[in-house]
């Protein structure tokens, strides 16, 4: 049945003058199909309103339309009607099972994680759904007024519609508002209940749980045994096999919210072609600096290309703020392919690098390109450390790559796209674990390198991590 004819039978019936053969198509019509009866309910409350309109005395013009809406029109008939088809579809959607609601996540731009095993792009998880993340921080919201915040490493199944889930393994912190579904937490084989609540888990290896309550009550309870009862400041651990025991609540260790993101540097190059890079100010960050050139280097039309001759361009960042827990660095490098391309093949002494700088002006670590090497990727400690294996990424090509650097474990990553939830490239630990404060653009000896953009950013946690991410 078409919309329109959809329409006419429900003003029929509104009118009172449908007759038994449509009404049953009606019937029907309502019965299968959310869309229509999504029809039915604006066309009945547009009438409603237009028949409370005109049941107050009106000019004659509006009189002259009620009557008539009002004359020759069975309306026992059509109420009574439209009171059966709302019986029925009452009735439908309680014998319908009502699908259970997506989770929606929320990832730190540091993060990476799977569902059931598989990397994604997607950021819903739905019921009986494994949630592994291996880096960075996710923000699950778990039902309509509770948030679980995960570190990593961490693992959770979502166990029902309400938001009932099991902690795998790893930390998280439930924040929970007092309108929250009647739901449980299990850890360690333990169900915790909440009565509006903020409190952070636990699950270690052995098989043990934790419990710290920062505000509210919670009911612990492991297998068949009497509930432990828990309220502020206080904590409980335990193992598979029992006791549930108090412990000394450690509720300031937990990360409580996801981190913050900081951008340290960004440049896009979109100035007028020809414009002079030496001084240029980038979107965010410190001017350009200009270290080393054979002939000065001018950029525009979203492109800075070395092409000929060697270079060295230094991006100071932005100052950082402080921050009281770990941080992580993310460099993302858009590269094009270099206006001068014909002799790559022929200068096999040519590179092309970024490096990364402290504040001392020590490199911290590489991505480098050797046209000995067809001019392919790797990464590398320091300034002439240990390096990855090379990597199937031509410098001289499109690309969109992401460092990733932790110095709290001195671990760099690089990964395919616009953040670490990217296909991972290549791991590499480095000497150093300070933070960054620039990066060098560099080429030598025919070899040239193009970008579209750098987008440098920090992400800082709030307290101190506990555990070190899942590589």
């Amino acid at each position: 049945m078409s919309d329109e004819e959809l329409e006419i039978l429900i003003h029929e019936l509104l009118d009172g003058t449908i007759d038994r053969e449509n009404f049953a198509h009606l019937k029907a019509a309502l019965l299968a199909s959310p869309e229509a009866r999504q029809l039915y309910y604006d066309l009945t409350c547009t009438d409603q309103l237009l028949v409370e309109r005109f049941s107050a005395p009106k000019p004659a013009a509006h009189r002259r339309w009620s009557e008539k809406r009002s004359q020759g029109h069975p309306w026992a008939l059509s109420l009574a009607a439209a009171a059966i088809i709302l019986l029925l579809l009452f009735g439908t959607m309680m014998l319908t099972k009502i699908p259970p609601p997506d989770v929606h996540l929320t990832a730190s731009a540091d993060a990476r994680f799977t569902i059931d095993g598989q990397p994604t792009t997607e950021f819903t998880l739905h019921p009986d759904q494994r949630l592994s993340v291996k880096s960075g921080m996710i923000a699950a919201r778990i039902n309509s007024a509770t948030e679980l915040f995960l570190e990593s490493p961490a693992e959770i199944v979502l166990l029902d519609p309400e938001g009932t889930f099991e902690l795998i393994s790893g930390r998280g912190w439930v924040d929970i508002k007092s309108s929250a579904p009647d739901f449980k937490a299990v850890v360690a084989g333990a169900s915790i209940r909440h009565l509006g609540t903020r409190y952070g888990i636990v699950s270690g290896p052995g098989g043990t749980g934790e419990v710290h309550v920062a505000q509210g009550k919670v009911d612990v309870r492991l297998g068949e045994s009497t509930p432990t009862v828990l309220v502020d400041g206080e904590a409980a651990h335990w193992t598979r096999k029992g006791p549930v025991e108090p412990l000394q609540a450690s509720i300031a260790s937990f990360q409580q919210a996801l981190p913050s993101e900081t951008t340290l540097f960004s440049d896009d190059f979109n100035e007028a072609e020809g414009t002079p890079l030496s001084g240029k100010r980038p979107d965010v960050g410190s001017p350009w600096m200009v270290l080393r050139e054979k002939i000065p280097t001018y950029i525009g039309d979203g492109t800075l290309d070395t092409s000929g001759g060697y270079r060295r361009l230094s991006a100071p960042f932005r100052r950082q703020p402080t921050a009281n827990g770990k941080q992580v660095f993310l460099i993302t490098l858009s590269t094009t392919q270099p206006q001068r391309i014909s002799d790559k093949e022929s200068r096999l002494g040519g590179s092309e690098s970024i490096r990364v700088w402290d504040d001392r002006g020590t490199a911290l670590f590489s991505l480098v390109a050797l046209a000995k090497e067809s001019h392919q990727w790797r990464l590398q400690d320091g300034d002439a450390g240990s390096v990855s294996d090379l990597l199937d990424l031509s410098a001289l090509a499109p690309h969109q790559l992401t460092l990733c650097f932790d110095p709290s474990s001195k671990s760099l990553t690089l990964h395919e796209g616009a953040s670490p939830q990217g296909r991972r490239l290549a791991r590499l630990d480095t000497t150093r674990g300070v933070s960054p404060v620039s990066l060098t653009v560099e080429n030598d000896d025919g070899g040239d390198l193009a970008l579209t953009r750098i987008f440098a950013r920090s992400v800082s946690y709030p307290v101190p991590s506990e555990v070190s991410p899942d590589d």
